[in-house]
């Protein structure tokens, strides 16, 4: 048992709260159940195809990989290298690969399973219905892409850890003060895998490249170890789950040990290719400006004319070189009918995914941006450090400024929209 203790009393009376309340609890010396060497996925398990058809009108393809336990590897963290390249959204990436393609909405890669005794790694992507219909080339592609980053010399790899090593540093040195609910439950699950000195920083920071880990990893992130599953109500399977009575089938991949041969690939991927090195957005510069008039802090107009009005309000008093841009765009006609909230949304969706892509590196450096649609217009706003914002601002403003290329994207984003409308009447109350 783990115990945190979080409050406003002096050191004493907590500890005194603490000894009367748990010196009853009996240490009974039960050890964890933690069976080494051993995997809900083992060799028979691996190598399948799974299909599934769900509830509501869901498209998605998993690939699922068995790994030993990373909680060992919490000051090197190799598997966050492979999130980062493998679930990097910008040019070159696989999602920006998929869209153009118009198979995928959305991509995530990482550890989706974290045990004391074994891990999973998933790649999950939201699929079109074109993307349903050529799911096995996408999973070639997934593959290929392993390929290129089993490829990449020693160097570039330190270069993707030594940025998230900084990034890391970054945001927990300016993380935002939690509920203290929340905290002290996060600090005892940590307390479960970490020495003590790590309990804070441990599942944040990392402190040191190993090459040779990774690329462990790498080499089981293998086709003949992959466990696919495709989730779409157009599928046929030819059994029933015995408790929620879920259709599904369950059968081998393929006898060949690389049922994703490369030899004669399906699809052109010639324009998938690695992260860029350098991320431009990474802030250098956390300065402070003075504030001490009290004066000062009240929010005041900077422009208000035709074209608009511009309110500006100092914040200092969290300490932090961050700041925040809200833009608000208002137009009659945004929620004028139906017809007119739903083109509004779909401009807000083409804007939004061409954001996403163009400044994803933005994102991983810790500057968000955000659209979205209102009865009265059209909200935007970027949140993130003082130093690289304007020039996230800029962007974004160039972005939205543009005629938007909506003949790319807008039969994918409104087949989205269409089935998310369709699924809202299947949630379930809470």
């Amino acid at each position: 048992m783990k115990l945190v203790v979080y409050g406003k009393e002096d050191l004493n009376i907590l500890e005194d709260w603490v000894t009367t309340l748990f010196s009853p609890v009996v240490n009974k010396g039960v050890q964890p159940l933690v069976q080494d060497g051993h995997h809900p996925y083992e060799p028979p398990q691996q190598n399948r195809e799974i299909h599934v058809v769900p509830v509501k009108d869901l498209r998605m393809l998993e690939l699922s990989f068995p790994l030993p336990t990373v909680q060992d590897q919490y000051l090197s963290k190799p598997h966050r290298i492979l999130s980062y390249v493998l679930g990097y959204e910008g040019r070159g990436s696989l999602l920006a690969y998929f869209k153009a393609m118009g198979y995928a909405n959305s991509l995530s890669a990482g550890i989706s399973k974290d045990f004391a005794d074994w891990s999973l790694f998933s790649v999950k992507i939201n699929l079109t219905h074109e993307g349903v219909a050529n799911y096995r080339a996408m999973a070639q592609a997934v593959f290929h892409y392993i390929d290129l980053v089993m490829a990449a010399p020693p160097d570039a790899l330190a270069t993707y850890f030594h940025e998230a090593q900084a990034l890391a540093t970054l945001g927990f040195r300016f993380r935002n003060q939690e509920q203290p609910i929340h905290y002290v439950s996060w600090l005892t699950s940590n307390m479960q895998k970490y020495p003590v000195h790590h309990v804070v920083a441990g599942p944040s920071l990392l402190h040191e490249h190993d090459d040779a880990e990774v690329r462990q990893l790498l080499a089981l992130l293998h086709p003949s170890r992959v466990r696919l599953t495709l989730v779409s109500k157009s599928l046929t399977p030819d059994a029933t789950e015995p408790w929620l009575h879920a259709a599904y089938s369950d059968s081998p991949l393929s006898s060949s040990a690389s049922p994703f041969s490369m030899e004669s690939p399906a699809i052109d991927m010639a324009e998938l290719h690695l992260p860029p090195l350098i991320n431009p957005f990474i802030p250098t510069s956390f300065d402070l400006l003075p504030s001490s008039d009290p004066s000062t802090h009240d929010m005041h107009v900077l422009r208000d004319d035709h074209r608009g009005r511009v309110w500006f309000k100092p914040g200092n008093s969290f300490g932090k070189p961050k700041a925040s841009v809200r833009l608000k765009i208002y137009h009659s006609v945004a929620y004028a009918s139906p017809l007119h909230a739903v083109l509004t949304e779909l401009f807000v969706s083409c804007v939004r995914d061409k954001v996403s892509q163009d400044l994803y590196d933005a994102d991983v450096a810790g500057t968000s941006v955000g659209l979205s649609s209102a009865p009265t217009g059209v909200t935007l706003h970027v949140d993130g450090y003082s130093d690289t914002l304007p020039l996230v601002v800029a962007k974004v403003a160039a972005i939205v400024a543009s005629p938007v290329d909506m003949e790319a994207s807008f039969a994918r984003l409104k087949d989205k929209l269409v089935r998310g409308y369709a699924n809202a009447a299947l949630d379930e109350p809470h």
